[in-house]
């Protein structure tokens, strides 16, 4: 079935932005295809970009309830960069974590190979993986 194309639907395509993707503290940019040589012609092709902003400072511009959704927007997003930094932070302190963890392992193995009786020479032979660990060396 063939459609006509003034029968065709509007198309929207909706950036949200946690910037002002213009610089002039609009809430909402929309454009729609527009005759250069002409302000009154209108292509009409139903086709809308919108950019909405979270930064935004007009908010008599704009419905109450598109003002809650990117206030709620924006309060996400950084309750999203807060939880993000609190991984970050856990994630250092374990990788320390597993780090000091190895080392103790490794001294631990030194120990047993010493008292096993090993030499010093054996051991750096038996440990070449942890030559350049400064702690490890200095156990040895």
């Amino acid at each position: 079935m063939e459609e006509e194309y003034a029968e065709l639907p509007d198309s929207y395509v909706i950036f949200i932005c946690d910037f002002d993707p213009f610089g002039e503290r609009k809430y909402r940019y929309t454009f729609q295809m527009q005759c250069e040589e002409s302000d009154r012609t209108p292509l009409e092709d139903g086709r809308k970009i919108v950019f909405l902003s979270t930064c935004g400072e007009n908010e008599g511009e704009i419905s109450k309830e598109l003002l809650a959704f990117l206030k709620f927007v924006k309060a996400d997003l950084k309750e999203s960069r807060e939880m993000e930094e609190r991984f970050t932070t856990l994630e250092e302190m374990l990788k320390d974590e597993r780090k000091e963890g190895r080392l103790e392992a490794q001294k631990k193995i030194v120990s047993k190979m010493l008292l096993k009786g090993l030499s010093d020479d054996e051991i750096k032979k038996c440990t070449d993986c942890c030559k350049g660990h400064r702690k490890i060396q200095k156990v040895l």
